[in-house]
């Protein structure tokens, strides 16, 4: 993480969104914010916000839409699944699977009656 004094302003509007919110729902207990108060909720802001990406090569991203864009294609190429083997590989090992069954007793206590 970075704490710069760019970073601040470049997340201020959701900083002050955040703090807007949180001393309104301080306010509607009766009670009166601190400076300590937004102090953390600032931190808090900052801890949460993604402002600097190193990437596997030597490159470093900065800007909002690139990080944005990274996290992306991380995690696109993470979550799609491609199968390398063949179909028949494949089948023969799904075809072996033994499933464990119930018996009819274990099902009638498990349905209660």
């Amino acid at each position: 993480m970075i704490y710069t004094s760019q970073a601040c302003r470049r997340y201020d509007p959701k900083g002050e969104s955040a703090i807007f919110r949180s001393k309104l729902r301080w306010m509607e207990q009766g009670k009166k914010p601190t400076m300590c108060f937004f102090t953390l909720e600032a931190k808090n802001i900052m801890q949460k916000t993604i402002v600097k990406l190193k990437m596997s090569d030597i490159k470093t991203v900065i800007k909002d839409n690139k990080i944005l864009q990274q996290l992306e294609y991380f995690y696109r190429d993470l979550y799609t699944s491609q199968f390398t083997g063949s179909k028949k590989l494949f089948d023969n090992s799904v075809q072996n699977i033994v499933l464990p069954q119930l018996s009819d007793g274990n099902k009638n206590t498990l349905d209660g009656e």
